[in-house]
């Protein structure tokens, strides 16, 4: 390192500037240099040696990196909204908790990279080298631009949205960050599991036949008890992504058996239509207000397929001949562990349905602490437990 390079940079920006002009284009020495806290909003570092340096915490905001050499820097918690790095060399560069918001990171080296909960809203990174980098837990949104220089809105719709719903399947689906542990995948996946093993076990009946039946003052109207009904829930496919989800099949209950010899080709043969017992259960782990607003939807959309049918506009022509399917959202909320136990117990009265429900929450949790989205694709017949507006 070169002393005299690092008390002109923190000198003031004029005497940077000064001793940038005396190098006569050669590359300042700043390597192993402790920056830490430092202001350099705006500076000019442009191609300078920062390796193994420690700027942790420092202000860059605004400032030029680009063809820096920063070689396992400690840029841990700096400010670098709106900064150049572009075809910087950030070998095993530490940027966990930063914030790089608008930063330009073109065709920069991040190889080896960590990147632990860092800010990376709007940030440019085409061309960069990712191997070995670690994302977890950072902040990326739709704006910030991928390696291939796409915002990353336009490659999620290309490669990562859910593909169309079938009718006769339900989708459960968690919004999650783009970089996140895949144990969470596995919680989660395992989550659905004992969902599955639940619905065999309890019965549950939908018991609505309009909006005034899900009164705020009132447990709702599912009715859920043990049941030897036999049953059985399918995994038709998942996507392990952001939003994750898990598409699902209820069984017909006197195929499963049959179903189940035979494989997911025979189980494909028997599928219900309206998946009466899975729905139920899940409109049972949810709050009473988020069902009332699920069967609203329902009716909603009731009263619309009736305007058409009406109308008989070519729209409604088109749509009856292609028999699509409905999709209709039931949207429950995180909630905690103490939250969820206690309106589960308001939900089902039956001791020995609630008995089994109480033990299972713990495996549930990393779902319900989460919050998720159901889909149904449901026909677009008239549903009997669905009242004409």
């Amino acid at each position: 390192m070169d002393i005299s390079a690092l008390e002109a940079l923190l000198a003031s920006p004029e005497e940077w500037a000064e001793y940038r002009r005396s190098l006569k284009g050669q590359r300042p020495d700043l390597a192993r240099a402790t920056l830490t806290g430092a202001n350099l909003i705006g500076l000019d570092l442009a191609g300078a040696d920062l390796t193994d340096a420690d700027l942790s915490s420092a202000a860059l905001n605004g400032a030029t990196l680009s063809s820096a050499k920063l070689l396992r820097v400690d840029l841990t918690g700096a400010d670098l909204t709106g900064s150049s790095f572009v075809r910087a060399d950030l070998t095993h560069a530490d940027f966990s908790g930063a914030d790089l918001t608008g930063a330009n990171l073109t065709g920069a080296i991040l190889v080896g990279a960590t990147f632990v909960e860092a800010d990376l809203t709007r940030t440019n990174l085409t061309g960069t080298e990712t191997m070995y980098s670690n994302f977890f837990r950072a902040r990326v949104t739709l704006e910030t631009v991928s390696r291939a220089g796409h915002p990353l809105e336009d490659v999620l719709r290309d490669i990562a949205m859910p593909p169309p719903l079938e009718e006769g399947l339900v989708r459960i689906q968690v919004p999650l960050p783009m970089s996140v542990d895949p144990q969470v995948f596995a919680d989660l996946t395992f989550s659905v599991a004992v969902v599955a093993r639940l619905v065999s076990r309890v019965g549950a009946r939908l018991n609505a036949t309009s909006g005034e039946d899900f009164r705020t003052d009132t447990p709702g109207s599912v009715l859920v008890k043990t049941d030897n009904e036999s049953s059985s829930v399918a995994v038709v496919r998942t996507h392990y992504g952001s939003p994750w989800w898990i598409d699902l099949a209820e069984l017909g209950p006197s195929m499963v058996a049959g179903a189940a010899a035979a494989g997911m080709g025979g189980a494909a043969l028997v599928l219900r239509k309206r998946n009466e017992r899975l729905l139920s259960f899940l409109l049972t782990l949810a709050r009473v207000s988020e069902r009332k607003l699920w069967l609203e939807s329902r009716v909603e959309r009731r009263r619309h397929e009736l305007e058409q049918e009406r109308a008989n506009t070519a729209t409604e022509i088109e749509r009856r001949s292609r028999r699509e399917a409905e999709i209709v959202a039931l949207h429950i909320d995180a909630d905690s562990e103490a939250g969820f136990r206690q309106r589960v117990t308001e939900a089902i009265p039956d001791p020995e349905a609630l008995r089994v429900v109480l033990e299972a929450i713990p495996q549930l949790m990393p779902l319900i602490g989460e919050g998720f989205t159901v889909l149904t694709g449901e026909s677009r017949e008239t549903d009997p437990r669905v009242p004409s507006p």
